[in-house]
């Protein structure tokens, strides 16, 4: 009778890595991949390359250390993922295997620790990772040099020492809780918990000037008989982890320039176009002072009218200021905003089109434009976004300068699973070089969202292509 997947997962899974050896049934040779844990039921690989899900293979556990000669199984692949850099899959096989070393056994193997310490030890000295294994009662049952956690890193000198006694960790905060409390709960429930990047300061006097980062795992190892020990496996991100904050501080450096230099693109342009409207302004009121005091004793009807006219004209010029301020403001505001935020590709398209119109030269543009009805909605940064279009809208109008009929294309579709806003024009081809801002800014999109962006086409029409693809 088979077992259940619920039984399956009461059985002891060990992070130990084997050398293995997969080989299809038809294929005359196979590949060497590694083990991140294995059971009597199964084990999890990584592969230098991909397999497939359901093939069915000979597992060949090569012949190393206390596996003296090579053990044999068949299986299928259930699972497969990409990961790290990594090809990851988890194999089930055809039939319960029983291991030189008895994985379901190891709890048992653990309390009768001096009768079968080099066993143990071998197993967890083939891991790279720290791994501390701790009884109900936090006593160390077994560790290895790798671990960081306990003072000393000595295994023996560790053993049947209680965890609050070595480290200062049980009594450390983290996501809401202490980490006894952590270790409780996957006791009980008897569930793997993972937390990431989790400061520890230890209590040497070098860990107290240089705390470290480490990513833990906390897995509950059982036996049929129902006892539980916990395997806490860390690895040491502190340089990963000072990478990606030094990365962040970068990131939002470049991107407070790009914000400001996307503004710069907008209100240099838009104070030249309200030079004119101003000048306007002083000269109507100049012209409507000087009036009033030449004619203060005789004002006729025509003279009214010429006043009425000239106000007129002063009014109209002072509401398009007043829609330019407005359109500043409101995108202004979308700016400082600054979090991710539900956007609607149609209507930022829309909104942003309303802000380039604010320039002379885009809006003797002839603009085609054509967006698909409900377009997915997506999570991002508004700014973002807006800064990439109106970059490459503004790059695309300075190529178009020269032109007696400047034409632009822009059109948003969902295609093969992917959102996608495309943009063309008719003007000189676009070079992206690092001194274009508008390259920049795709640079920002693609390296922080995996988004794919396509420049095809040359001089008279050349169109820049953002593809995001749908969760």
């Amino acid at each position: 009778m088979k077992k259940t997947h619920i039984e399956r997962r009461r059985v002891s899974r060990i992070p130990v890595r084997l050398l293995l050896k997969l080989k299809g049934i038809s294929q005359q040779s196979g590949i060497k991949v590694i083990s991140s844990d294995i059971t009597s039921y199964g084990v999890q690989i990584e592969s230098p390359v991909p397999v497939n899900i359901n093939e069915k293979l000979e597992i060949t556990v090569m012949g190393s250390g206390r596996l003296k000669k090579k053990y044999k199984a068949m299986g299928k692949i259930r699972w497969t993922r990409h990961q790290d850099g990594k090809f990851r899959s988890g194999i089930i096989f055809t039939k319960e295997i029983n291991w030189p070393l008895p994985l379901y056994s190891l709890s048992e193997t653990l309390e009768k620790f001096p009768k079968y310490s080099s066993v143990v030890q071998d197993l967890i000295d083939t891991i790279d990772d720290g791994i501390l294994v701790i009884d109900a009662s936090f006593n160390i049952l077994a560790s290895n040099r790798h671990q960081s956690l306990c003072v000393p890193r000595d295994p023996v000198r560790l053993r049947k020492k209680n965890l609050s006694e070595t480290s200062s960790i049980l009594n450390v905060s983290v996501e809401g809780m202490t980490f006894r409390e952590h270790l409780r709960r996957a006791m009980k429930t008897r569930t793997e918990k993972r937390i990431n990047a989790f400061q520890y300061i230890g209590l040497t006097s070098a860990d107290q000037r240089h705390p470290r980062f480490y990513n833990i795992w906390v897995s509950p190892i059982m036996d049929f008989s129902g006892s539980t020990c916990l395997v806490l496996r860390t690895r040491d991100v502190t340089a990963l982890h000072h990478l990606r904050n030094r990365q962040s501080i970068r990131e939002r450096y470049f991107k407070y320039q790009y914000n400001h230099l996307t503004l710069g693109f907008l209100f240099d342009d838009l104070l030249e176009d309200l030079v004119n409207p101003l000048s306007a302004v002083m000269g109507r009121l100049d012209l409507i002072r000087l009036k009033h005091l030449s004619d203060r004793s005789s004002c006729e009807a025509d003279d009214y009218g010429d006043w009425t006219t000239d106000l007129r004209t002063a009014q109209d010029i002072l509401r398009k200021i007043k829609d330019y301020c407005y359109l500043a403001t409101k995108r202004r505001d979308k700016e400082i905003l600054g979090s991710p935020v539900t956007i609607s590709l149609n209507h930022m398209i829309k909104d942003e089109i309303k802000t380039l119109e604010l320039h002379t030269p885009f809006r003797k543009i002839r603009k085609n434009i054509s967006l698909q009805p409900n377009l997915p909605l997506f999570r991002a940064e508004y700014t973002e976004w807006a800064n990439s279009f109106v970059a490459v809208c503004h790059a695309m109008m300075k190529q178009m300068t020269t032109l007696d009929r400047g034409e632009l294309w822009i059109r948003t579709a969902v295609e093969d699973g992917n959102i996608v806003l495309q943009i063309s024009h008719n003007g000189q081809a676009l070079r992206f070089s690092p001194e274009e801002p508008a390259f920049t800014f795709l640079q920002y999109l693609r390296q922080k969202h995996g988004i794919k962006v396509c420049i095809s086409g040359g001089s008279g029409f050349q169109s820049v292509t953002f593809k995001l693809a749908l969760s």
